[in-house]
């Protein structure tokens, strides 16, 4: 399975039930309270473009500024537009995105895996 959906850094198994559309990514940073930094989030690499089903729940999101995040879906005060949301973090308002995908399972990190050295989810 490649654990970055961009560039084959290393592969990883995928959990129970997730098809072949499922992806893996490493969750970088601090705001995400329980995403721990390094937990490797999971999710189906349908890039489909964010919409209110979604609102509420945790996402990696693809920003149309080239940032990749895990966070919380809000909508934004413009048409077309979303916040997202960290535990510890500032909003991100009114933000562009391309796409958003729930994330579906999340291992913990698992210190001294070479998948961990990787920045993918900021």
């Amino acid at each position: 399975m490649n654990a970055h959906p961009e560039k084959l850094i290393g592969t990883i198994s995928r959990p129970p039930g997730m098809g072949e559309t499922g992806v893996g990514t490493v969750v970088k940073g601090h705001t995400m309270g329980g995403l721990a930094h390094n937990s490797v989030a999971f999710y189906h690499d349908d890039r489909t473009p964010p919409s209110a089903e979604l609102l509420g729940e945790l996402v990696i999101a693809a920003a149309k500024d080239g940032r990749r995040l895990a966070r919380f879906l809000e909508p934004g005060s413009i048409e077309g537009r979303f916040n997202l949301r960290s535990v510890t973090g500032p909003l991100i308002e009114n933000i562009d995105l391309e796409w958003a995908e729930r994330v579906l399972w999340i291992r913990p990190p698992i210190y001294g895996d070479p998948l961990l050295k990787h920045s993918t989810i900021g």
